[in-house]
């Protein structure tokens, strides 16, 4: 085993005399929030193991049930923040950026990836997952992006698969930080398998001794049908976006705008719907902004240009939005009375909205400018929203 003090890396024997490489985010005192070190240190571990041909597929997994990674750990991005420089925070740029080419391999990686996301799965961590190659949900299963309630965006590359959810769900995800469980996961498309925990607990054990093809390009779909003869007996629990699918698209049709989603969710007559208002009342005005432009250029992105576009408007956000206060109200001083710049969804204007959206370097020094060199494999976007 292989300890990097906040991850831990080992490789498991198989019948068949192959290896199983397992990343285990070990970070509990903050709930496995990833700094960068753990994030360098994963995509070290991943690069080593892309290079062994013993290595059969890669597991994610957190140390605990009850938390996969609850996102990136922003309490060091604030303090970063704090420094009164006006040049770039060169500290925010080196995680954005490795941060982003860290999911982006993960999504590109030859060999099966593995997200066991058991328990809490925020930002930062839906990153990680987002670009596993199998994604398993249970029943302890909660994968949110509340960053609207920090002046932040939904970022790690997610806005591929949200912007392409039919009838704007994606962006009333993002808009209301919605909270997840295994059967919206299903539903979404964020995960691909759903096993109850009696079945998920003892996973590992079941892919040690699973009759892994000599062939390696057949992988992957070995553990298709692996995943799928294991999950397909058992009932889906419910998914409450698929409960309220025909609300949401009534209150997301002809593209609305942040303002026109708040006030149609405050219309209702459901109090569980109208629940979901409250991170968009009480969030970012500007980030509403910035999620709604974010989910229509997003729709007609390749994944390179989205991580791209992600590194920009969270440099952004660290230089001129919201994020230093949001973070301070919600995580340092816990007061949550965020002063934001704009104080209504109102008062936003689309002046200030495109100025998130232009690039602070030029073409040939964005930090994720060479990102398309690291390309080796990819799963079809059609077989992740299937």
């Amino acid at each position: 085993m292989t300890t990097h003090n906040t991850i831990l890396c080992e490789t498991i024997s198989t019948t068949s005399n192959y290896l199983i490489g397992i990343i285990e985010l070990n970070n509990m005192k903050s709930f496995n929030a990833l700094s960068l070190e753990m994030i360098q240190a994963i995509k070290h571990q991943l690069q080593v193991w892309i290079k062994c041909d013993e290595i059969a597929c890669i597991v994610l997994k957190g140390k605990e049930q009850k938390v996969f990674s609850v996102g990136g750990d922003i309490k060091r991005l604030y303090d970063s923040m704090c420094v009164k420089d006006t040049t770039m925070n060169q500290y925010a740029e080196d995680f954005f950026s490795q941060e982003y080419q860290l999911d982006y391999f993960i999504h590109r990686y030859p060999k099966p990836v593995i997200c066991l996301a058991q328990g809490l799965v925020i930002g930062g961590g839906v990153g990680l997952m987002l670009g596993a190659s199998h994604r398993i949900v249970t029943d302890s299963t909660r994968i949110s992006m509340p960053e609207i309630t920090i002046g932040l965006f939904p970022d790690v590359g997610v806005s591929r698969l949200l912007s392409r959810l039919p009838d704007g769900l994606g962006t009333f995800i993002a808009l209301t930080a919605a909270r997840l469980n295994a059967g919206d996961a299903m539903y979404t498309g964020f995960a691909t398998h759903y096993l109850p925990e009696d079945e998920f607990i003892p996973i590992l054990k079941k892919l040690a001794a699973f009759d892994w093809n000599e062939d390696s390009e057949k992988h992957h779909e070995q553990l298709d049908h692996f995943f799928y003869n294991l999950s397909k007996h058992y009932l889906l629990p419910d998914s409450y976006l698929q409960r309220f699918s025909y609300e949401i698209q009534n209150i997301m049709r002809d593209q609305a705008t942040p303002d026109l989603v708040l006030s149609r969710l405050k219309a209702t007559q459901d109090d569980e719907l109208e629940h979901f208002s409250n991170p968009l009342e009480t969030g970012s005005p500007c980030s509403a902004w910035i999620i709604h432009e974010q989910m229509k250029q997003a729709a007609n992105m390749t994944l390179e240009d989205i991580f791209c576009m992600d590194m920009t408007l969270a440099i952004q956000c660290v230089q001129q939005g919201d994020l230093r206060e949001g973070i301070r109200a919600r995580l340092i001083t816990r007061d949550n009375q965020p002063q934001w710049i704009d104080s209504s969804l109102t008062q936003v204007s689309s002046q200030r909205i495109q100025a998130f959206f232009q690039s602070p370097w030029e073409l040939e020094k964005h930090p994720l400018h060479g990102l398309q060199t690291m390309k080796m494999h990819s799963m079809p976007m059609e077989a992740v929203l299937s």
